[in-house]
């Protein structure tokens, strides 16, 4: 029997009691209209205007709900945001995408009574944080990088800046939400012991339009942007930056994460997370709270 409708919330297998009781924190939708894409970002408790900002940044193609699980978690101590890159989640798509633009839809929604923030941002999204450390300063606090591959022109192919290499995502529609919720995938695949963390996230990376059910990401993403001056973008950063691994990641090498580390100048060196994959929100969710509420309960406020 196919599912024709999207079912009203993810369908769990057994959730255990610490999902259930983060993913049903209320969250709230905020839109910031900019020249060139409306951007949006969601917050848990945003009346909260005591308490320092704190901010979710997801990877490539990925959405803010990636930190349903994570971010109420640090709501006691914190204003919580999660943010949606253009072209992703429920931002709008950009006519034309580019490394600067992403690091562009991070700046202008700190610049919305946001900043200066924290910033917790995995993958991609920590490559744009780590530019925005650089070049806006002003704006961030502290950031904390989870398995972002930061390129180094000696040991890497390709130029400083890449040019957009060809879209990365399908414009065909599925019949039905049963038919593309079997086509999920995470990239790059990892084991997922938890299989309710993976539905959680499948469910709100697909959305339902005329004629059937596709992807929530803009089909004319670049399959990748790529950046190599890794050396000469950590050594402008004055902004505190700690970065995390998983011991098992594809993306991030442990030569590659103690490089990192070192050349930022105010890093309390490579963390790396046992038995965590490249996507440790998913596979070591737990594991990563806890380094998380250590790192940030032991910066300056």
């Amino acid at each position: 029997m196919h599912m024709h409708q999207k079912p009203g919330a993810p369908q769990y297998v057994a959730p255990p009691e610490w999902l259930l009781r983060a993913v049903s924190a209320p969250s709230i939708s905020h839109f910031v209209q900019h020249p060139d894409v409306r951007l949006h970002y969601r917050s848990w408790n945003a009346s909260d205007a005591n308490k320092p900002v704190l901010l979710f940044a997801h990877g490539y193609r990925a959405n803010s709900h990636w930190w349903d699980f994570i971010a109420p978690y640090f709501i006691d101590h914190y204003r919580v945001f999660a943010m949606d890159f253009s072209g992703m989640g429920e931002s709008g798509p950009r006519a034309q995408y580019s490394p600067e633009a992403f690091t562009e839809d991070l700046t202008v929604i700190l610049e919305t009574d946001l900043g200066p923030a924290t910033v917790i941002a995995h993958s991609y999204g920590g490559l744009r944080t780590l530019r925005a450390c650089a070049d806006r300063p002003d704006l961030i606090r502290h950031a904390i990088i989870l398995d972002s591959r930061v390129r180094f022109l000696d040991v890497d192919s390709g130029q400083t800046i890449s040019t957009p290499s060809p879209r990365s995502g399908s414009t065909q529609l599925h019949p039905s939400y049963e038919a593309i919720r079997q086509r999920y995938r995470v990239l790059p695949e990892q084991p997922l012991p938890l299989y309710d963390l993976f539905e959680h996230v499948a469910f709100h990376s697909i959305e339902e339009v005329e004629g059937g059910w596709r992807w929530r990401a803009d089909s004319a993403l670049p399959y990748t942007l790529v950046e190599c001056d890794g050396s000469a973008l950590l050594g402008r950063i004055d902004v505190p930056v700690d970065y995390v691994y998983g011991e098992g990641s594809s993306v991030v090498e442990p030569w590659r994460a103690e490089r990192i580390a070192s050349l930022l100048r105010y890093s309390r060196g490579a963390i790396c997370i046992p038995q965590g994959h490249h996507h440790l929100m998913l596979d070591q969710p737990l594991t990563l709270v806890a380094v998380l509420r250590a790192l940030l309960n032991n910066r300056p406020a």
